[in-house]
């Protein structure tokens, strides 16, 4: 259960990614250190990663209390001036650009119940909002089953998510595919069903939908026939698209109570955000189904499982949650732009490497909330950084076992509640 061999190898791979000579060459290239001396851009960049894993407020007094630890003995002012300066984000950026260009973590075990996939890949983006003005996007592709992460990379806010860099052509056959509408393309749906990819992917208003033998497909109607009838499921075998015909298994299920008012409350936010008309009527009404397309095989996928599936994508918005509440992403210090651009880029430095460390034992703890395994990784990660850099690796095993400790715990207090979608998942997977 330890996993340290896993943890030595991330911390070895990092020593390969964040060396002292590519730190000191990027610091110097920014204009962040303009003559050799005793400060180092390593030294600087854990003064970063220190003060922003320490909690919500950065100041420039924390950063220099937090520089002593590292070797950089900079006054509180002297950080202000180098804060302020495009110097310093544009170092803080090239060494955010380095590390999510590579894998960290490379050896993971898998959820038991979505084994049968060869990977559970989740697409999906988020906005970074300050004072309700969204200041940039997040683009990522999660595997939930697994624990890893590709990205965040960084867009303009106005940017669509089908221009993910996050493409179809990389999703090895067998498996699964979860997105929003907002990545929905029918040509992607034609060539996963081609290459052996399965998708479990929301219905999108406004695409055309026929019968297997051609016939149009009036969706409404038959949701209209189902609440007539007091059902609560449905299911049709459709094709999709006038042009693809992308065959697929249309499942809808009916939401009552506070899903409903959720599903209600996210069609009216969408509107607001793209700045398209909302008809409250036609919301009433849709909000009341949660309808998906999908290509998994329904004897070996019964209706109940697929929706469990579906639900599984909200993980990914669970996450985004917990970036911007645990790790504080969402947290910018007022300032110049350069100032918050820095602090921003220190966040997501650290937000990647926490969650490299959470991906190692993410198998482990199925029922522990992502807000509170990130807390604990974070815990670990505060110490272990500083003992990583000063060549102390023979402690770190002790204090990865006292994080496993910890992460036990929660597991099991969140465990004996045996709620939540991975609960739904493990009862209702085939064994």
């Amino acid at each position: 259960m330890g996993n340290e061999r896993e943890m030595e190898a991330v911390f070895q791979r990092l020593s390969a990614i964040i060396t002292d000579e590519a730190c000191d060459r990027w610091a110097q290239e920014s204009g962040l250190v303009q003559r050799k001396r005793e400060i180092t851009g390593r030294g600087l960049l854990m003064t970063f990663l220190e003060v922003v894993g320490c909690g919500k407020e950065v100041s420039c007094q924390r950063l220099s209390a937090a520089g002593t630890r590292w070797g950089i003995e900079v006054s509180a002012q002297a950080w202000h001036k180098k804060c302020q300066q495009e110097a310093a984000a544009i170092f803080l950026k090239q060494v955010l650009d380095r590390v999510v260009a590579h894998t960290l973590v490379t050896s993971l075990g898998m959820r038991e119940m979505l084994a049968g996939f060869s990977a559970v890949l989740i697409r999906d983006s988020s906005w970074v909002e300050e004072d309700g003005e969204v200041q940039v996007k997040l683009q990522v592709r999660w595997d939930p089953a697994h624990g890893t992460l590709e990205g965040p990379l960084i867009q303009e806010p106005n940017e669509h998510d089908r221009r993910t860099p996050f493409t179809a052509e990389a999703e090895p056959p067998g498996a699964l595919v979860l997105e929003d509408r907002g990545f929905l393309q029918l040509a992607e749906l034609a060539q996963r069903n081609k290459r052996g990819v399965y998708f479990v992917v929301p219905y999108k208003r406004g695409i055309a939908l026929f019968t297997p033998d051609g016939a149009p497909f009036a969706l409404r109607e038959a949701l209209e026939a189902l609440e007539a009838e007091n059902q609560e499921v449905g299911e049709w075998s459709l094709h999709v698209g006038a042009q693809e015909r992308v065959p697929v298994r249309c499942v809808a299920v009916r939401l009552h109570g506070k899903a409903r008012q959720r599903r209600y409350e996210q069609i009216r936010e969408y509107a607001r955000k793209k700045q398209v008309p909302f008809n409250r009527e036609e919301a009433r009404f849709w909000s009341s189904w949660l309808i998906v397309w999908t290509n998994l095989p329904a004897d070996a996928y019964p209706l109940e499982l697929i929706i469990a599936l579906a639900r599984l994508r909200w993980q990914i918005e669970i996450l985004f949650r917990a970036w911007k509440s645990a790790l504080h992403l969402k947290c910018l210090p007022e300032g110049k732009p350069a100032y918050r651009r820095c602090v921003f880029y220190a966040r997501l430095i650290w937000t990647v490497l926490t969650h490299a460390f959470l991906g190692l034992v993410w198998s482990l703890f199925s029922h522990l909330p992502i807000e509170e395994g990130l807390r604990q990784i974070g815990v670990f990660l505060h110490e272990a950084l500083w003992r990583w850099y000063h060549g102390f690796t023979e402690e770190l095993a002790l204090l990865w076992q006292q994080c496993l400790a910890a992460l036990q715990l929660a597991h099991r207090r969140y465990r004996n509640q045996g709620r939540g979608t991975w609960c739904r998942l493990q009862a209702l997977y085939p064994r």
